[in-house]
């Protein structure tokens, strides 16, 4: 689900109430393993460089 400001609200499922950290998560796998997290109900923190 997501919400009016464009994020990712976890909705239950199997990471419901997890924290996750994922980094390179700026593009590519790190980025879709940051969505799988998220849809899957985890409160995800991405990292990468600039």
């Amino acid at each position: 689900m997501v919400d009016s400001g464009g994020r990712l609200v976890p909705t239950g499922g199997r990471f419901a109430d997890r924290r996750v950290v994922v980094t390179g998560a700026a593009r590519g796998i790190g980025a879709e393993i940051a969505r799988q997290f998220a849809g899957a109900g985890a409160h995800v923190t991405i990292l990468d460089q600039l």
